[in-house]
């Protein structure tokens, strides 16, 4: 009885494990995409290089290929 808690405890253990792993790895992921046109912008900060943050119709920033 006492091993198969102590199997039960050690594959969640695991579980959690490789959940966290995962989850650290998709953020760091996330974070590299290249920027592109229609990407979310913040009107006070300073867009990218070659880009402009303009407001869409739906009223949202966005950023747009600079000429």
């Amino acid at each position: 009885m006492r091993s198969v808690t102590r199997l039960l405890i050690v594959a969640l253990a695991l579980a959690l494990a490789v959940g966290v792993t995962a989850a650290g790895v998709a953020a760091k992921t996330g974070k590299t995409s290249k920027h592109h046109a229609g990407q979310a912008c913040n009107p006070k900060k300073t867009p990218p290089k070659g880009f402009t943050c303009k407001k869409n119709s739906k009223g949202k920033y966005v950023l747009v290929k600079s000429k």
